[in-house]
């Protein structure tokens, strides 16, 4: 019996006893949960190989690898302009390494400091590329087990993905991690808009920008991308540029298709959805009530910030990382009973 198939017999994923989540005083802002995190955890994780990917549109992208010694292999999902090297993602990767499994930390398209050949980008829905890294590990490298992770714009892909794979999904997924997600991209890029995120989103679209400034002269008559020069928020970049290069009506029709909200109901493996109900980032949308899927848990605690949950001392592990811990180890003992 696969492992996957033991934990949906065996105990409700449900009731699967987690840790809870108790901020320290001093993080107990958003803000603070979010930066605290960023800029004071650190990693001592050292990718051992590169793993460059082809892809079927004649475009590629790459995974940075640990190989471990189990068999299986936790697969790690940035979020927007992110990268493999994010304190985030090295935390998990310290975390699945030191129980003995491998590491496959995705860059999206154009992440990994190398420009990608096609005027496409990623983008919050893009699902393909996840299942090429994961067909491969799977197909191509042996891999019996796998562990899904993803971070905001990663998590709603991990999520979307799962749901639109529904019972089709790969035997070796055992279950996914997805951690303060905009499950609603609508909802969120609204929020996203708002005078406390106003820092965050200059940051995001300076990064986006120069993307756009790069792909202008690689493939100038694709679209108008002065318009993407002009944008002011996400939905105009969106409206400008994601949705015209990605094969979208436009922004709005680039959310609704994209948003991972909508596919929740067919998630077949046991996901946990984690996000902090003071995440600046995130509308009230984004924290569904789902009751008609066994298969997804959701986590709302009143703090964490956006991709922070720290702990005090910040160089001590998340509350996501210690999750991952958790689950991993009760997947290693072959026993998710109580």
């Amino acid at each position: 019996m696969h492992q996957r198939d033991k934990l949906l017999k065996r105990e409700s994923w449900k009731v699967l006893p987690i840790p809870d989540y108790r901020a320290p005083l001093v993080f107990r802002g958003g803000h603070g949960a979010t930066l605290g995190t960023h800029f004071f955890k650190k990693s001592s994780v050292k990718y051992t190989e590169g793993l460059r990917l082809d892809t079927s549109d004649g475009d590629f992208f790459y995974a940075d690898m640990v190989t471990g010694n189990n068999g299986g292999i936790v697969v790690l999902l940035h979020g927007l302009e992110g990268n493999s090297q994010r304190p985030y993602i090295m935390g998990m990767a310290q975390v699945a390494i030191g129980r003995g499994w491998g590491v496959a930390a995705m860059n999206f398209r154009s992440c990994n400091g190398q420009m990608n050949s096609r005027a496409r980008f990623y983008h919050s829905g893009d699902t393909g590329d996840v299942e090429v890294l994961i067909n491969h590990l799977t197909e191509k490298m042996g891999f019996k087990r796998v562990v899904l992770v993803g971070f905001s714009l990663g998590g709603n892909v991990a999520l979307k993905y799962l749901g639109e794979k529904g019972n089709s999904v790969q035997p070796e997924i055992e279950f996914a991690m997805a951690i303060s997600v905009p499950v609603d991209l609508s909802g969120s890029s609204d929020q996203i808009e708002s005078l406390q995120n106003r820092l965050y989103l200059r940051r995001f679209l300076k990064s986006l920008k120069g993307k756009v400034r790069q792909k202008m002269n690689i493939h100038p008559g694709e679209i108008d991308w002065k318009k993407g020069l002009i944008a002011r928020t996400f939905r105009e970049f969106d409206e400008f540029i994601t949705a015209p290069l990605h094969g979208f009506e436009d922004a709005a029709d680039y959310y609704r298709r994209s948003s991972s909200l909508f596919y929740l109901d067919r998630i077949a493996v046991p996901s946990l959805l984690l996000s902090a109900k003071n995440d600046s980032f995130l509308s009230n949308s984004c924290y569904p009530t789902v009751r008609d899927n066994s298969m997804l848990r959701t986590i709302f605690p009143k703090h964490g910030g956006h991709v922070g949950f720290p702990h005090w001392p910040v160089s001590k592990q998340t509350y996501p990382e210690l999750i991952l811990s958790h689950l991993l180890s009760r997947a290693d003992d072959r026993d998710f009973t109580n």
